[in-house]
């Protein structure tokens, strides 16, 4: 734009010398038109800077490295017609926190439509929200432009590639899928285990006292009954980064691909289990219940925006701190390679196996 207006003032100085030296009267007038055209655009640049809109229109689910064809359609509703717009078209994935952007530059005539034609790909899986912020409406001379805030957001989700699970690191011999494991920190209303025994209280269930003890030390003893934890497995996916280590993005793309493998290889072979994380942006534990590949699949959502962040702690060792509110027997811990990322806790709270993922 500096170039134009550079340009511009340069060719309006030499109409001016020509006429002055020359008191050729074609330059008069070609200075005249050339100033009116400058205002003329500028106004209506000004005009039209609210009547542009956006509509994007992508395919909501895409595979890596393979094009998609997308489009996103201009409007303009005013009865002038835009002579050039500038849109800044910005990408991010929110797995990867990978950025980049695109110019477009476009011209609309009064009361019609036009279309840009897009290719989108990705060699990540994620999701990538593709965004614009504001229009630019220009004049046709490029001397100045009006910013509009438009504010247009769609979201693309790239899926994982289907990859080897690494359901072969669990230990099975802790786990069974026929039975039910009962939380130790827990107490609950199952009474298909006693959770703790003590002297009974006022309000106490009569059902649960414990005759045998009651008739032995003649004095009223209850049973607490256990809290049933369904498969009792978990499949924990680090967020945190430690010590200001950085996970580059191919290395997060196989974490996300061995996760989700990992939890398909779960399913297909009818394991009930949940899929959890530290969640940077709230600062809290999130999980997701995956009983089958359709739960998985609505799951995906969520997990294709697990962000990345600096932390003091891993995420598995926030898990540990806060065990009991969320107890499993087995946990499959989706983790990079960095250093002090591979923090098992006390493993005498339940059973860790790490699934240790590097870039290619």
């Amino acid at each position: 734009m500096l170039k134009n207006r550079i340009s511009y003032g340069i060719y309006l100085v030499v109409l001016i010398l020509i006429y002055i030296f020359s008191d050729y009267s074609l330059a008069f007038y070609l200075l005249l038109v050339s100033v009116l055209v400058g205002i003329l655009g500028i106004v209506q640049a000004y005009l039209v800077r609210k009547s542009l809109s956006a509509a994007f229109e992508f395919k909501g689910n895409v595979k890596k490295n393979t094009k998609s064809k997308g489009k996103i359609t201009f409007k303009n509703s005013s009865i002038l017609p835009v002579c050039k717009a500038w849109i800044k078209l910005d990408f991010k994935n929110a797995l990867t926190s990978q950025k980049s952007s695109k110019v477009l530059m476009v011209s609309i005539n009064s009361k019609s439509n036009t279309e840009v034609v897009l290719d989108f790909s990705s060699i990540y899986c994620g999701n990538i929200e593709l965004s614009i912020d504001y229009i630019k409406t220009l004049d046709i001379l490029g001397l100045v432009a009006f910013k509009n805030t438009c504010q247009m957001k769609k979201r693309v989700s790239v899926i994982p590639n289907l990859v080897e699970g690494r359901a072969d690191l669990f230990d099975r011999g802790t786990y069974d899928v026929e039975s039910v494991d009962y939380s130790p920190y827990q107490k609950g209303d199952d009474p298909g285990e006693v959770f703790d025994i003590r002297e009974y209280a006022e309000g106490d269930p009569i059902k649960n006292i414990h005759w045998k003890l009651t008739g032995k030390y003649d004095e009223l003893f209850v049973k607490e009954l256990s809290f049933p934890v369904e498969n009792s497995l978990l499949l924990f996916y680090e967020t945190s980064l430690l010590n200001g280590h950085k996970i580059k993005a191919e290395v997060l793309d196989n974490m996300m691909e061995t996760l989700v493998a990992t939890s398909l290889q779960l399913s297909e072979e009818g394991v009930v289990h949940f899929i959890g994380w530290y969640d940077q942006e709230s600062f809290s534990y999130r999980q997701e219940r995956v009983a089958d590949s359709d739960s998985l699949a609505e799951s995906l959502n969520a997990l294709l925006s697990i962000s990345q962040r600096d932390n003091d702690e891993s995420g598995l060792a926030y898990y540990l701190e806060n065990f009991g509110e969320h107890p499993f027997a087995n946990v499959l811990y989706v983790t990079s390679d960095q250093e002090g990322d591979v923090d098992f806790g006390d493993e005498e709270l339940c059973n860790i196996s790490p699934i240790i993922c590097k870039g290619a």
